[in-house]
């Protein structure tokens, strides 16, 4: 599928945020979420912004709510700085596997890479669940020596996924932060070949869009530090030289159930967000979360409250 079909096609419609257009010189930097997911993006984008200058954002999503938007364009103009909410059409991706924890829109990275070609040449990738704790112009600037994308190796990859997918390549990095070569993916055709992997073979992947892209790249990944992808602790304390942590344990941090013993980062930023006055969640969906819930109060302190949500786990998981 070519940039017009995808214009066409899968980009519904386009809404400008903040101030003015995208400079040159610039860190152009994408997200793909579902409006679940708006609430940390506006929270990681505030962090990037507060170590960030000259930055354009690419928001690709199906849906946000006029309270989001307007949120996000207050965040941008606060910082001046320029950003677009491309309106994604989901319907070539409603027969894709997803999990409770991964929607159709982890396949809009796909998209962003597509749609900007021919508007820049670099683009830097990141999921939402995370935060910047620094400087991102010498990552986005880094000599990628010829390779067509940079990553992190993925340290939780579970023991023979590899093989399992026929994966051959010199390592397997996370997908959660991508610096593209724009070029190299259309000249690869990798939009079409992803999503001809993922109609064809679906059963074969575990990560889906990850397991994808690593088949994609293999051999051709330029491998960054671990400091650009830093998964979180429950310490939440980080190497000194860290730039990007990345929320990829469960619970994530908007939800009440999750813990840490230490300064609690993700609320400090979050209270520093046009997003301070959204409450977390509070009602588990599922009896794991729910005995997460239980032992989260109970580490803190409340244990008539641990008590409590423990016995509601209990219930539901006998039913």
């Amino acid at each position: 599928m070519n940039y017009k079909e995808i214009k066409q096609s899968i980009i519904v419609r386009t809404e400008k945020l903040g101030i003015g257009n995208c400079e040159e010189n610039v860190i152009h930097i994408a997200f793909g979420i579902d409006k679940n997911y708006a609430c940390p993006l506006g929270i990681m984008i505030t962090s990037i912004l507060e170590h960030n200058s000259n930055v354009c954002f690419h928001i690709f999503a199906d849906e946000l709510s006029i309270e989001d938007v307007s949120r996000l364009d207050k965040t941008m103009k606060k910082f001046n700085c320029t950003g677009t909410w491309y309106q994604v059409n989901p319907s070539l991706f409603e027969e894709f596997p997803t999990t409770l924890g991964w929607s159709m829109a982890m396949y809009f990275r796909f998209v962003a890479v597509q749609f900007l070609y021919g508007k820049i040449k670099r683009l830097l990738y990141m999921d939402s669940d995370m935060l910047c704790i620094d400087e991102l112009h010498t990552l986005y600037n880094i000599d990628m020596e010829g390779k067509a994308i940079a990553g992190v190796r993925d340290k939780g990859l579970p023991e023979g996924r590899l093989e399992r997918i026929g994966h051959k390549g010199d390592g397997y990095f996370n997908s959660g932060m991508l610096l593209f070569d724009v070029e190299e993916w259309k000249r690869m055709d990798l939009f079409s070949r992803a999503i001809n992997m993922l109609k064809n073979e679906p059963n074969r992947f575990e990560a889906y869009d990850q397991d994808v892209l690593n088949l994609l790249y293999q051999d051709n990944v330029f491998w960054l530090p671990i400091k650009y992808n830093q998964d979180n602790n429950e310490s939440d304390v980080y190497p000194s030289d860290t730039t990007i942590i990345h929320y990829t344990s469960t619970p994530k941090p908007w939800f009440a159930w999750y813990y840490t013993d230490g300064p609690n980062l993700y609320a400090q930023q979050k209270a520093r967000s046009c997003w301070k006055d959204v409450p977390i969640i509070t009602q588990p969906r599922n009896t794991r979360e729910y005995r997460l819930m239980a032992r989260t109060m109970w580490r803190k302190g409340s244990y008539w409250l641990g008590i409590s949500w423990y016995m509601q786990y209990l219930i539901r998981k006998i039913k």
